[in-house]
Formats: C-alpha cells, sequence, structure tokens
C-alpha cells in the first residue's frame, strides 16, 4: 500500500470513529456532509490529486463497511453510500465518457505529426556516432531529442493558438512550423535517434488509442493468463517498463487483432496465431488501458488544471507518459513527461541547465525552413 493511500485510509478511518460518537441527536446529514468533504479534498486535491477516484471511492467503501455495522448507524451508512453513489457517478463514470472523446479526437493528429517526423528522418543522415555509440549514451540521446521535439510541439501550440486568422489559415500554419520542427530534429539528432523517438512515441500512444476504442465498446481485449507462468509475467512486465523489442509489423499485426476483438468480430484464430511476445504486448496494453481508466478522474482533474497551458496537439502524448509512469516504466521527466511537468510549474525536476540546451531555436525561425514536398495533413483527427 502507497504512503498516499495509508495516510488517506488511516485519516478516514479515524473521521469514521469520531462521527459515530457524536451525539445522537446530530443530524445523520451532517455526520454524512463531514466524512464526504473529507473524501472529496482528497479526490480533488486542489487539483494535484495523489490517488485515484475509484481508489479513493473504493477504500472509503471498505471502511464504511467496516465502521458503521451498528443498527444504530444504519441510517447514516444509507446516506453516505447514497453520495458515494453520486460521486462515483461524477468522478469516476462521467470520466470515463469524457476523457476518452477528448483523445479520440487528438490520437490522430499526433499520428500525423509522427508521420512528418519519420518522413524526415528517413531523408536524414545518420549520425556520426550513431554506430559506434554506447547504449547509455543512445539513450541520452534520445532524451535530449525527446525533450526538443516535445517542447517544440509545446511552442507551436502556443504561438498557433495565438496568431491570428480563421482555423484554415492557423491549420496551415501549424503544419509549416512542424514540418520545420521535425527537419530540424532529424538533422539536430539523425536518423538512428529520431526514428527511435517516432518508435518511442508510438509506444506510449499505442495504450491511450486501445483506451479510447475500449471505451466505445461492449467488448474487451482476452486476458493473457500470467498464474503461474514467470516467464510470462517477465515479458509483460518488460513491456509495462517500456521495453519493446516487438518489430512494427509485429506490433501492428497486434493492434489489427485488438481492433477486431473491440469491434465484436471472431479473432479467435487470430489471436491464437500471435506468438507469445505479441500476447504478451497486448496484455500491456489491455493493463495500461485499464490503468489509465482507473485513473481517468486524476487525469482529467490535471488536464482541467493546465487549461490552455497544455496544446491539444501534444494531449495524447503527454497522457501516454503520465500511463508509462503510472505502469512503473517510463520516467515522468523523460520526454513529453518533461514537458507536463514544466507546464505545471515544476519545471525544476529537469536535469540543472538542460532547459536552455533542450529548447528548439524561436518559433519563427522554424517558419524558414522549407517545406516538405507534400504538406502534410494536420487538421483532420482520428
Amino acid at each position: 500500500m502507497s504512503l498516499a493511500l495509508t495516510n488517506f485510509t488511516t485519516a478516514l478511518a479515524g473521521q469514521l470513529d469520531r462521527v459515530v460518537k457524536v451525539a445522537d441527536k446530530a443530524p445523520d446529514a451532517a455526520k454524512a456532509a463531514t466524512v464526504l468533504e473529507f473524501i472529496d479534498s482528497m479526490i480533488q486535491g486542489d487539483g494535484k490529486p495523489t490517488l485515484a477516484a475509484t481508489t479513493v471511492l473504493d477504500e472509503a467503501q471498505k471502511l464504511v463497511d467496516q465502521k458503521l455495522t451498528s443498527n444504530d448507524h444504519a441510517k447514516l451508512k444509507i446516506t453516505i453510500q447514497e453520495h458515494l453513489n453520486q460521486r462515483r457517478q461524477t468522478h469516476v463514470t462521467g470520466s470515463k465518457h469524457s476523457l476518452p472523446a477528448q483523445l479520440a479526437k487528438k490520437i490522430g493528429p499526433m499520428k500525423a505529426v509522427l508521420g512528418v517526423l519519420e518522413g524526415h528522418a528517413s531523408k536524414a543522415s545518420k549520425s556520426f556516432d550513431d554506430e559506434d555509440t554506447p547504449i547509455d549514451a543512445k539513450k541520452d540521446k534520445l532524451k535530449q531529442a525527446q525533450n526538443f521535439f516535445f517542447h517544440g510541439l509545446g511552442q507551436i501550440g502556443k504561438e498557433v493558438a495565438s496568431s491570428g486568422g480563421d482555423e484554415k489559415t492557423k491549420s496551415a500554419l501549424r503544419a509549416e512550423l512542424i514540418d520545420g520542427l521535425a527537419k530540424t530534429t532529424a538533422q539536430t539528432y539523425g536518423k538512428e535517434t529520431t526514428l527511435s523517438l517516432v518508435s518511442n512515441i508510438q509506444d506510449s500512444l499505442a495504450p491511450v488509442e486501445i483506451y479510447t476504442r475500449q471505451a466505445q465498446s461492449n467488448y474487451k481485449l482476452p486476458v493473457f493468463d500470467l498464474e503461474n507462468n514467470a516467464e510470462r509475467k517477465t515479458k509483460v512486465e518488460a513491456f509495462n517498463a517500456g521495453e519493446n523489442n516487438l518489430t512494427a509489423d509485429q506490433k501492428n499485426q497486434v493492434l489489427s487483432v485488438a481492433d477486431k476483438i473491440l469491434k465484436g468480430e471472431d479473432a479467435k484464430l487470430e489471436y491464437h496465431s500471435l506468438s507469445e511476445d505479441q500476447k504478451a504486448y497486448m496484455e500491456h496494453l489491455r493493463q495500461a488501458s485499464e490503468k489509465l481508466s482507473s485513473s481517468s478522474a486524476s487525469i482529467e482533474g490535471l488536464i482541467s488544471k493546465l487549461g490552455e497551458k497544455l496544446p491539444d496537439l501534444l494531449m495524447p502524448a503527454i497522457i501516454g507518459a503520465i500511463v508509462g509512469y503510472l505502469m512503473g516504466g517510463m520516467e515522468l521527466v523523460a520526454g513529453a513527461g518533461a514537458v507536463f511537468v514544466s507546464f505545471l510549474g515544476s519545471s525544476g525536476s529537469l536535469e540543472a541547465g538542460a532547459e536552455e540546451k533542450l529548447l528548439p531555436p524561436p518559433i519563427l525561425q522554424f517558419t524558414n525552413i522549407p517545406k516538405a514536398t507534400a504538406e502534410p495533413n494536420l487538421a483532420t483527427a482520428a
């Protein structure tokens, strides 16, 4: 049990103990209000919730069942129960519908951006150190590329939002700036690192996309049986930690089978034809989707707090970084997480002196870089 959860359950148990000792003449509504005010403060967390709403409400229900056992407290228990159900509807069920809808509209444009970045990466030269660079140095270089690219997207979002003109004019400006950023990223970090960046972002988007589709489906992905199978557990844990050695074709095959299942199509043969590694990858996507679903209220609270400071284009990638962090994998300060932290006003979490080194050149410099021959369509949502 986490420290935050331990502190919550201890405090709530104390609240309930005090409430049941209040004189009988105190109205049940007043007693319930005292308890629910504390529960609400934990869910909302002044815009920085540390526990998912589902966790708070589930633990509260357990404690209410344990503490309010006397017939003398039956009415109080019913009153609190009714309010807990209302909060579950408000904080959990509502978020499970609104957050997927928000993300679904933005995944398509983010994929289009990755297409532009991959196109420039395929044309870029290999860095002189690409082949001989030690693994740790490659990871550091990828982290720098992540910060550079995501901060660049953040700047583009602000530039486009503050520009004049209609939506068509803004879309054209966005496309031009993104093309320039993608070209600069590929030229700065080289072919191998930039392609790794594309793959890394795609990996963080996959659970988010499964989550949005799962929310619209009456079907569920199959559970990969991990019980008493250490090898399978190890494979899934590796994916949860951000280690993904499947090829693009192998991952696309998994996503294709998952899409059929969530559409209600018979995909038993296709699923059984997947390798053990591919089934472990689907299990990783299923677990990450569930984690995102159970944390949706908290994540929506964070998005709401960020407000206009969070560019729409970055939302799915930042949520992907948060999911990776929740699964115990990616560091929250890497890539999209670095942008997320800096938007929250805590950029001190970045390495000392790193911001100036990692930020792209001023946004207006991108407008002078020649466009790609085929202008990408970035305005179409998924």
